[in-house]
This record gives C-alpha cells, sequence and structure tokens, in this order.
C-alpha cells in the first residue's frame, strides 16, 4: 500500500539526469591525461606550464561546477 501524500505537500520528481553535468567531465579530463600537461614550456611570467596549467584547471573546475549548479537547479 502506497501512502498518497495530500496534494499541496507533493514533491516535484528530483532529476540528477541534468545534461550540464557532462561539463564536469572538463576539468576531469583536463588533469588525467599527464602528456598534455607534462613540460616546462611555453613558461608564464617565469611560471613552468605544469604549475600554471594545474592552476588554470583549478578555475576551470571552480567554474564548471558553478555553471553546472546553477543550471541543473532550475
Amino acid at each position: 500500500m502506497a501512502h498518497e501524500l495530500p496534494e499541496g505537500t507533493r514533491r516535484e520528481e528530483r532529476s540528477d539526469r541534468s545534461p550540464w553535468n557532462w561539463l564536469l567531465l572538463l576539468p576531469l579530463l583536463a588533469t588525467l591525461i599527464p602528456p598534455l600537461y607534462n613540460r616546462e614550456y611555453p613558461d608564464l611570467f617565469g611560471i613552468p606550464f605544469f604549475y600554471w596549467y594545474q592552476l588554470a584547471a583549478i578555475a576551470i573546475g571552480v567554474t564548471s561546477t558553478i555553471i553546472v549548479y546553477r543550471m541543473a537547479r532550475k
């Protein structure tokens, strides 16, 4: 026997299948393939490529997480 909720208390069906979730793969893939960033050049203000690439990957991860959060909650 299923309990029926009164009409005013029903929740909307939650969906975790938003296509925006695919955007979360971008920072993951960017750091999972070391040949993409395992080098020194080009450097940026004297900082080797490896280090500024990792910092950029963090920024990309944060940005993509914010975008997915805002777009999927609608």
